[in-house]
């Protein structure tokens, strides 16, 4: 990573706002350009909207082109950029790489996005470390389904206790939040490791607790399907 320049926000965050995506928030109110680094990702700004990020932890989509095919991974990079708990920022300045200025976002709709994710995530299972744990099997499930659907029993299948939610989404041909999604739903089912430190089974959330007549839940919903429609 080049050597941050630049002076960083200093404004106090919104309660719900991590501390990147607060200084995020700040660059962009400055109508800046230029890139925020952190541990677990970078976004670039143009002008005070957010044209890129990328994540260690964030798959390319390999299921969409175009315009979905960047929304996608702008949402799965900003997920884990804005999940980070703290750590060193840096600010560098400088145009966006490549023609990232033909599409843009702005900070607020791109948090209310990630917001919006991670409630569904942890509406299904309460457990965020499960997104960068390495995925196991249990041995024993409690309550195995009888007819799991064929995108889960391909994940289950690939959950060796080796690879992380997005290494597995690579290996799979799938987006990263579908994988994510997935995971959270077989942990629920009690088909899943929970990583130390997360409980056990019995802390579990039932998979009903899921409301499909939410409208972020429904729109959340249709965007894994549309991503995950070849499979």
């Amino acid at each position: 990573m080049s050597t941050p320049t630049g002076t960083l926000p200093r404004r106090r965050a919104k309660a719900e706002a991590g501390p990147f995506e607060a200084a995020l928030g700040e660059l962009a109110a400055r109508r800046a350009t230029g890139a925020l680094h952190g541990a677990a990702g970078t976004a670039w700004l143009a002008d005070g909207a957010v044209v890129r990020v990328r994540s260690p932890y964030a798959a390319p989509d390999p299921c969409a082109e175009g315009e979905l095919a960047w929304y996608g991974l702008l949402l799965d990079a900003a997920y884990f950029a804005f999940g980070q708990p703290g750590g060193a920022l840096g600010f560098e300045p400088g145009p966006p790489p490549g023609d990232d200025r033909q599409r843009a976002l702005s900070c607020e709709r791109l948090g209310r996005a990630v917001r919006c994710r991670r409630a569904l995530l942890n509406q299904v299972c309460p457990h965020p470390e499960l997104d960068t744990a390495a995925v196991a099997r249990e041995d024993a499930p409690s309550h195995p389904p009888a007819h799991p659907a064929r995108r889960l029993s391909e994940l289950l299948a690939a959950a060796d206790g080796e690879l992380v939610p997005h290494q597995l989404a690579r290996r799979l041909g799938r987006s990263t939040f579908g994988v994510l999604l997935d995971v959270r739903l077989l942990a629920a089912a009690g088909l899943l490791h929970l990583p130390p430190g997360a409980g056990d089974a019995a802390a579990r959330r039932p998979l009903d607790r899921l409301d499909p007549s939410d409208p972020e839940v429904a729109l959340l919903l249709r965007l894994r399907s549309a991503l995950e429609a070849r499979l």
